[in-house]
């Protein structure tokens, strides 16, 4: 019974890992303990059921030995294959702008997003910006768009779905440059200056615990 209860729980986490974390997000844990969490309840789940699986009366040790390692190792693996861990996933480390004036776009905002036109990964970083402002409410957020025509806003104002302001950078070329020609980057804003820069790549899980730790 109590193997059968373990392998409930283990299917579950498997199949509901990303919920999980969402789950976590909404309750203000860490953004690092949420992504965590998942995979450290695997390990946890393998330890106890290499520990049940290793009372069956095996005579052969070697077998009952690899068996074991196997279940110890087993939930961790398929987690990982099922929901993988990315480089970026856990980064916190950026780049110091040194308290740089940046572009007008910057005034009264806490975070600004610059991007480009028809960028995926620009799109799907709308939803982790929402997560950060419903979790912050004061954050301002300002998602900065490259471009010159107003037409380029609409993909991302209808994702946006009013949660911040969706708006066309003044200086195309300079704020290509602040971001490093790199879409979407992520700047940490203080006293309406650019302190702090992520790529994309770079802004994992504890640069998000970075920046809500210094709202405030």
């Amino acid at each position: 019974m109590k193997k059968i209860v373990l392998l409930l729980l283990l299917a579950i986490v498997l199949v509901f890992a990303n919920q999980l974390e969402q789950f976590c997000l909404s309750m203000n844990f860490s953004w690092t303990l949420s992504k965590a969490l998942p995979y450290i309840l695997l390990v946890v789940l393998g330890i106890l059921l290499a520990f049940a699986f290793s009372k069956n009366k095996i005579r052969n040790k070697f077998l009952k030995y690899s068996l074991s390692v196997l279940i110890l190792l087993a939930p961790f693996g398929i987690g990982f294959i099922l929901h993988p861990i990315y480089e970026g996933d856990f980064s916190l480390i950026g780049t110091d702008m040194k308290a740089s004036t940046g572009l007008k776009e910057f005034k009264n905002t806490d975070l600004a997003v610059i991007t480009i036109p028809g960028c995926p990964y620009c799109m799907a970083s709308i939803e982790k910006l929402k997560l950060i402002k419903q979790r912050n409410p004061s954050i301002r957020i300002q998602f900065i768009v490259c471009s010159e025509s107003k037409n380029d806003l609409k993909p991302y104002i209808q994702e946006a779905k009013g949660a911040f302001p969706i708006v066309l950078t003044s200086s195309i070329d300079k704020a290509a440059e602040i971001a490093g020609h790199r879409f979407p980057t992520f700047i940490q804003i203080q006293a309406n200056k650019a302190v702090y820069k992520w790529s994309n790549d770079q802004f994992g899980v504890r640069a998000v615990d970075k920046l809500e730790s210094e709202l405030n």
